[in-house]
């Protein structure tokens, strides 16, 4: 799955964002730009700034909304993969892991995109379904 797909699924089945095209004068300057928008109606971020898939600052937001603690593992003394466990959400279940060796979870060795697949594990996007490579 591709982070612009990753990206898209948090923002609008995680965080409950619509993509909305607003007017933006920043600092006197008028031009129209795409954001994410709260059911509020209140700008969120801009759509080409929300990289949660990548950055760990955006990834950390979606973390913080779902309760998702974020556990690396190793394997003896190397790191070898991180496991999400989703800890205040509606579809409690077991610790997702995300495992990149044994085709039994979902693979990733990057911490975004773990806080990404176990958010949307818990909304019902099965990622599993997914390819995960780029």
């Amino acid at each position: 799955m591709s982070n612009k797909i990753i990206n898209e699924l948090v923002a609008t089945k995680v965080m409950d964002w619509s993509h909305q095209t607003l007017m933006n004068n920043d600092e006197g300057l008028h031009y129209y730009a795409s954001y994410w928008v709260d059911k509020d109606g209140t700008k969120q971020k801009p759509v080409n700034f929300f990289s949660p898939s990548t950055n760990l600052q955006d990834a950390w937001i979606v973390a913080e909304k779902l309760g998702i603690v974020l556990i690396p593992q190793t394997n003896g003394d190397k790191f070898n993969w991180y496991a999400c466990d989703v800890e205040s959400v509606s579809h409690r279940g077991d610790e997702i892991a995300i495992v990149p060796s044994n085709n039994s979870g979902i693979q990733t060795e990057l911490a975004p995109r773990s806080i990404c697949f176990a958010a949307l594990e818990s909304v019902g996007v099965k990622v599993d379904a997914y390819n995960t490579e780029d």
